[in-house]
């Protein structure tokens, strides 16, 4: 057996007798080939772009479907006790998180008392079973007691607002086009504007720009102003919009600030709502009474 052996060894070693340059080159062709390969890939690519994935008008659902989303601009708003056409900017954040059903907001408002223009900004938590009323203004602190059908209808009531009043122009607006690009943090974006009008007796026209991301389905920005006659009124300047972040821990935390004057505790919070207290809220497929 063992003669057989160096017999075939030898003759294998006649038929190959450098097998490791032939285990070389074959290595070697590879590599070209794979090079080859991600060089025509690149060329290729510039010939041919990756088209949208993402319509700017999935953006609403987009924003259903989200585990958690962010948003902050400001909002122009009537100033309370004066004429309706009176208004000031106010700066806006929300945080939702539609997993653990907790939410976060700060707004603001505007109420004229005699001569002078007050201003108040105040910011809301719903976690769990409270709801946290912070005035950052006069630096008092509020709780409320929720149950959960309360908190989710309140979630949902913002989140649906929110919606309505910012991305209503996205499906309301029929001849949004893309006019152009614009970069924001080094991202190129489609930039999409159009109109709409209010029916009378508003006499509204709503112009719309938005800078749209079609690769990830981010928004840019929004911003939305009327246009009747001669005037022309910023609505809506949105400058952020996330989607599925991971937002910090202590985020939605009730834990009161030292310099703030606790008006009650969460065991004393009351109910924030009677069973009969809720009103309607209405949904474009339905309605709860």
């Amino acid at each position: 057996d063992d003669c057989f052996a160096e017999i075939n060894r030898q003759q294998s070693s006649k038929n190959n007798p450098h097998p490791f340059r032939h285990l070389l080159l074959h290595s070697q062709m590879m590599r070209y080939a794979a090079a080859a390969v991600i060089v025509i890939g690149v060329i290729w690519g510039f010939i041919l772009p990756v088209k949208p994935t993402v319509a700017f008008t999935d953006i609403p659902q987009l924003l259903r479907e989200a585990r958690t989303i962010y948003v902050s601009g400001q909002m122009s708003i009537p100033v309370r006790g004066t004429n309706a056409q009176n208004m000031e900017k106010c700066p806006f954040e929300y945080w939702f998180d539609s997993v653990n059903g907790r939410m976060r907001y700060k707004n603001a408002s505007y109420e004229k008392t005699g001569l002078q223009v007050n201003y108040k900004q105040l910011e809301t938590i719903i976690d769990e079973q409270y709801r946290m009323n912070i005035d950052l203004t006069n630096k008092t602190i509020h709780y409320n007691k929720l149950n959960d059908f309360h908190r989710s209808y309140i979630i949902r009531q913002n989140f649906d607002a929110l919606l309505k009043q910012v991305f209503m122009t996205i499906q309301q607006s029929g001849d949004m086009k893309e006019i152009g690009k614009e970069t924001i943090n080094e991202i190129e974006h489609n930039v999409w504007r159009g109109t709409f009008s209010l029916p009378a007796p508003n006499c509204l026209k709503l112009e719309v720009k938005a800078l749209f991301d079609p690769k990830t389905g981010n928004l840019g920005s929004l911003k939305i102003w009327q246009s009747c006659s001669d005037q022309e009124l910023a609505i809506i300047e949105i400058d952020k919009v996330q989607r599925n972040i991971d937002f910090p821990a202590d985020l939605f935390a009730m834990d009161a600030p030292a310099d703030y004057q606790q008006l009650n505790t969460p065991q004393q919070a009351p109910n924030m709502y009677s069973p009969m207290s809720i009103g309607n809220y209405h949904h474009e497929n339905y309605s709860l009474h």
